[in-house]
Parts: C-alpha cells; structure tokens; sequence
C-alpha cells in the first residue's frame, strides 16, 4: 500500500491526469484504492508499478484503466425529482414551445452520466414533454463518462431493482421490460442514446465534430466538487462553451459555491443550480444570469460516493478512511453488508460509549445508503439513547425528516440541535432551506444572516462541521448567492 512521498506524489499525478482533488484526509481512502489497483494491475510488480505510475504522464488506456478504481458510481432513477420538474417547466417547455414548427431540435448531453440512469431518465422525460410530436422532433442525447464500466452498463440498459429505489412500478413498467430478474430499458428507448468516453479534465471540448457545441442542455451535476479547484474552475469554462447562446448548464446545489467562486452567478432551478453562457456585458458586470429560477432552494444533499456536505448520505469525516471491513464495504457501496458487519461490532463486548455512539452512527448511514430509512430510524433511536446530549442524531434524524418532505418536524429537530450546539452552523442553513420552501421570506432572511454572523469568525478554507469537506467559503457564497435570489422568488 503507498505511503508517504509516494502517495503524496500519486495523488498529485491524480490531480494532474484526471483533475480529481485527493486531499490529506482522504489519503486513506486512496491508499486503498490504489493497493487494489496495483494489485489487479501491477500483478507481482505491485511497488514498482505505482512508483512508475506516480512518475510519468498517463496514456489514455491508463486513465481508463486507473479510473475504474478512483470513481464511484452510486446513482438511480428520479433521482432529485424537484430538479427535473423544474428544468423540464421553465427550460425545456419554454424551448419546445419557441421552435416548434419551425426548429424541432433538442440537444443535450449528460456528462459524468455515470451508469446511465440520468441520460435515459432525460430521455423518458423529453419523450412524455414531446407527446404525439416526438417523431417530428430531431432529438440529440449524448453521455459521456471516463469509467469504461460505467459506460458497458449504460450502454446495456438493464438495471437491479435498487435503481428504481424512488421510482413507482407504474413507471418502471412503462420504461423498462422485465428481463431474468432485471429491468432493461423497454425498445422505444433502446440505443438512442450516444455513450462515449470523455475525460472532463482534459482540454477536448468544446468539439462540434462529437457533438460538443451548441447544446441546449448539460447535466454536470455531483461531479465538479471532485475536482480541484483550479481544474473545477476550467470544466465550468468548457462546459458553458459547450452551450448554444439559450442553452442551460445544469449543475448540484453544492456546486453552486464552485461556480460562484468561479465567478459565474446562476439561478436556482428546483434543487439544482443553472448557468447560461454568459454574453460579455453579463461576464463583465458580473449580474445575475437571465432565466427564471425556482422559489425552492435546494437541499445541499449529496452522496458521498456520487458525491453531500448535509447529508445523512454521506459519513462523517473522520469514518471516511476504510480501515475495517465495514467502512471498506462502505466505501465500496455494499451498505447491506457494512450493516450486517456494523450490527455484529455494535453487539458484542469491549466497545467503549464512544465506539458504540459511533458505530450507530455508521449504521445509520448505511442503512439509509441502502434504502432502509426504517432501519436507520431505528439507529438513530439508539444513538439518542446513548447519549442524550450529542447533537448527531438530531440532526442526522432532521435531515432524513427534510428529503422526507416533513418540513415541520425537520424544524422540531433543528431546534434541538441549536439548543445541544449553538455554533453548529449547518443547523440555521438547513432551515434557511425549509423556510425558502415555504415561502417564509422574512423569516428566512433572518437566519441567513445569522449563518453569516456564525460564518464570520472562522477562516475560508476551514472546514465545516459535518460538511464532508464543504469550506466555510463554500458555505458562505451560498448563502450570499440566496440573496441574490429574485423577490419574486422569495415570497
């Protein structure tokens, strides 16, 4: 397993090769997944074959290779709904509506598309928007990923039931065809899609001969706060000239501090946050992007292998090295397995009250990582039992209350929170959410200036209290950007 200077100089040839940011306290992290690498592919030569891969330039068949091992893929069907109603209502609606019978022509492009579950997601979407006119519609979907294997099983179109974890069967039955077990994507929907293997780090875009110019649509959402900053700041570039002049660049919420800190200032669109290619008075000036944004902000919730700075998703920093066999089945995504391994720690002898605080915490994320929200209640009960004075729980248990749409008790738990922790300051940004979705204006306002007032006593680049690595610069352009937010928007 690589250490020292030499994980030091790999994560810094990472860096380099495929713009993803390994800092010190995920260096664990890599050292595991590199032995696995060298192990797979160095084969008897392991030391020798990471010391030459940390010294020269990457060929392409190497980022392929090596990106097998650094990206995690953990994505399914209806993922963050709000987003996708927004995008079609005030983005793709409005475009359908300009070009019809004289233009009927859609292009978009799924980058990072993972194992394909968003490309064909659009794909559905635009289809049902489209109705009885879809065969008079030149429609264009491209993906695009640097994971060989994330894009055979894309291509593949057949999925696990866990993929349609947020999706009705009425739905999946409309999309899909049973297939031994599975689901595979149904024949009006087969092969429609151009899947292809792009490395968003590297300058090959924008490119009109692959398609890459002149897009309506970009999908680059949990992707960019993988990458270094200087490099994040460069995708961001490349992507919105990638976009035709009324095109949308859609991004996560989190990444909504990457691109401000890059200057670019957007709208929100549901859950997600929208860039449009900037004309040069915009750039120069530095207003606000044109286009309509959504009255609700989003969550800030993503997962920690996709990449969720609030998110019960995501584990706490400190548990993110894969040291035992649970975290690295966590680290893997077998969550029922970490589960089954947390469970039997948390039962036997010898844990202290610590170790036992932690472990339910551990179980917490895994079972709601695996889709066992039930479980994971059950967990947190205990955690409130261990320790009545520990703000965790509650504010693990508000967050699940918030993607539960049960906004008050979600506010009933944050008050606890502030109450055990007064400083925590992701307490107040969560609420500063809930309120903005219910149209409490005034209110709002005054807990955004509050986490700005708790903000202001620490240093850009610390880190935030269970932020899984969101700086507190991060944290605050947020905020700020929410004041941006048109009136019409904050009634």
């Amino acid at each position: 397993m690589p250490t020292g200077p030499l994980l030091e100089r790999l994560a810094l040839r990472i860096r380099v090769e495929l713009g993803l940011a390994y800092p010190p306290a995920r260096h664990g992290e890599l050292a595991h997944q590199l032995a696995q690498a060298a192990h797979e592919l160095g084969g008897g030569r392991a030391a020798q074959w990471l010391a030459e891969l940390a010294a020269h330039r990457w060929s392409s068949a190497q980022v392929q290779q090596l990106a097998r091992y650094l990206t995690v893929g953990e994505t399914y069907f209806l993922r963050d709904p709000a987003c996708f109603t927004a995008l079609r209502d005030t983005v793709l609606q409005p475009l359908v509506e300009s070009r019809r019978g004289r233009q009927p022509q859609l292009r978009m492009w799924s980058a990072a598309c993972c194992t394909g579950e968003e490309a064909y997601g659009l794909l559905f979407m635009v289809d049902e928007l489209l109705g009885d006119e879809r065969d008079d519609w030149r429609l264009e979907l491209l993906a695009s990923d640097v994971n060989p294997d994330f894009l055979a099983r894309a291509r593949r179109g057949v999925y696990g039931g866990y993929a349609f974890r947020q999706a009705c069967p009425a739905w999946r039955a409309r999309h899909f065809v049973e297939d031994d077990g599975q689901w595979r994507v149904a024949p009006p929907w087969r092969d429609r899609i151009r899947f292809f293997n792009l490395n968003l780090s590297r300058p090959d875009y924008p490119d009109a001969r692959r398609g890459l110019a002149e897009l309506d649509v970009i999908l680059c959402r949990n992707v960019l706060m993988y990458f270094a900053p200087e490099q994040a700041g460069l995708v961001l570039e490349r992507l919105l000239a990638c976009l035709a002049p009324d095109g949308v660049l859609l991004l996560s919420a989190v990444e909504a501090g990457i691109a401000l800190d890059a200057g670019r200032v957007g709208t929100w669109l549901g859950d997600g946050y929208a860039l449009r290619q900037p004309v040069a008075t915009a750039a120069l000036s530095g207003r606000a992007l044109s286009g309509r944004a959504s009255a609700r902000m989003p969550p800030g919730v993503r997962h920690r292998g996709h990449p969720a700075p609030l998110s019960p998703l995501a584990a706490p920093a400190e548990e993110r090295t894969p040291g035992t066999e649970a975290e690295r089945a966590m680290a893997a995504g077998r969550y029922a397995e970490a589960a089954l391994l947390l469970e039997r720690r948390f039962a036997g002898d010898g844990l202290s009250a610590h170790e036992r605080m932690e472990t339910c915490l551990q179980l917490v994320h895994a079972c709601i990582n695996g889709g066992q929200p039930e479980q994971a209640e059950q967990w947190l009960a205990h955690a409130r039992a261990l320790d009545r004075l520990d703000p965790r729980p509650y504010w693990l248990l508000s967050l699940l209350r918030y993607q539960q749409g049960r906004q008050d008790e979600a506010l009933a738990g944050l008050k606890r929170v502030r109450y055990l922790e007064p400083d925590f300051v992701l307490a107040p940004f969560l609420e500063l959410q809930i309120r903005l979705r219910q149209g409490e204006g005034e209110r709002a306002e005054r807990v955004r200036q509050y986490c700005l007032a708790l903000l202001a006593g620490y240093a850009d680049d610390a880190l935030v209290a269970e932020g899984d690595g969101l700086s507190v610069k991060q944290l605050r352009l947020q905020c700020l950007a929410l004041g941006r937010q048109p009136m019409e928007n904050r009634s």
